[in-house]
C-alpha cells in the first residue's frame, strides 16, 4: 500500500466516478442518469418548438404556429433551440451549473412570451400542445441541471485529495502551504475552500 502511495505521489488513487476528462460524459454512474436526462429534456425542448404553441379553431377550421416562426416571422422558440444546444456543449464540458443557467433563461422567455401571448386567447384561440410540452421540458432541465450540479459537488469525498490524470503530483512529505490549488473534480485551478470557477465544485 504505501508503494503504491509513493509511486502516485503520495495521494491516494483518483475515484474513476470522479476524475476523468475535462470534456465527454462524466463516469460517475450517479451522474449519467441525470447527464443524459439533462439532454433528453432539451431534446423534448426543441422538439416541442416545432409542434403548435397556439391554435385558433372556429366553424370546423382549426389553424396552429409553431414556436419556431410566426407568419413568416422568427419567434422566440429559435432563442430556445440555440440556448439548448449551447446548454449541451457546456454540459459535456461540465459546466453543468453553467448549462443550467441558460435553461432558466430559457423558461423566462418562454414564460415572458406566455404572459404576453394570454391576451390572445379565448373560445376560439387557445395555447396548443407544443407550448405545454415545451414547458414541462424546460422545468425538467432545470430541475435535473441543478441536481446534476449539487451531485457532482458532493461526489467528492471530503477530506481526500482527488487528482486528475495526467496532473502534476505533489510528492509523499511536501509542503502544503500552497495558496493555490487545483479543483479535484475538472482540474482547473483555484483557491483553497472556494468554488471552482470552471464547474462549481468546492
Amino acid at each position: 500500500m504505501n508503494n503504491q502511495m509513493n509511486m502516485m505521489g503520495g495521494y491516494p488513487q483518483p475515484n474513476a466516478n470522479v476524475g476523468g476528462a475535462k470534456f465527454g460524459l462524466p463516469t460517475n454512474p450517479q451522474l449519467k442518469g441525470l447527464f443524459f436526462g439533462f439532454i433528453a429534456a432539451v431534446a423534448v425542448m426543441v422538439i416541442g418548438c416545432f409542434l403548435p404553441y397556439m391554435t385558433a379553431s372556429a366553424f370546423g377550421y382549426s389553424e396552429s404556429v409553431n414556436y419556431i416562426s410566426n407568419n413568416g416571422e422568427m419567434a422566440d422558440g429559435v432563442f430556445l433551440i440555440i440556448l439548448g444546444v449551447v446548454a449541451i456543449v457546456l454540459l459535456l464540458a461540465r459546466k453543468y451549473l453553467v448549462s443550467t443557467i441558460l435553461q432558466i433563461v430559457s423558461g423566462v422567455i418562454l414564460a415572458i412570451d406566455f404572459f404576453n401571448d394570454m391576451d390572445m386567447t379565448n373560445s376560439y384561440v387557445k395555447f396548443g400542445y407544443g407550448f405545454y410540452i415545451t414547458l414541462v421540458a424546460v422545468i425538467a432541465s432545470i430541475v435535473l441541471g441543478i441536481l446534476l450540479w449539487k451531485k457532482a459537488k458532493s461526489s467528492i469525498p471530503a477530506g481526500q485529495p482527488m487528482m486528475q490524470p495526467g496532473m502534476p503530483q505533489r510528492p509523499m512529505g511536501a509542503p502544503q502551504g500552497s495558496n493555490q490549488s487545483t479543483c479535484p473534480y475538472c482540474g482547473s485551478p483555484k483557491t483553497p475552500g472556494s468554488f471552482c470557477p470552471n464547474c462549481g465544485a468546492k
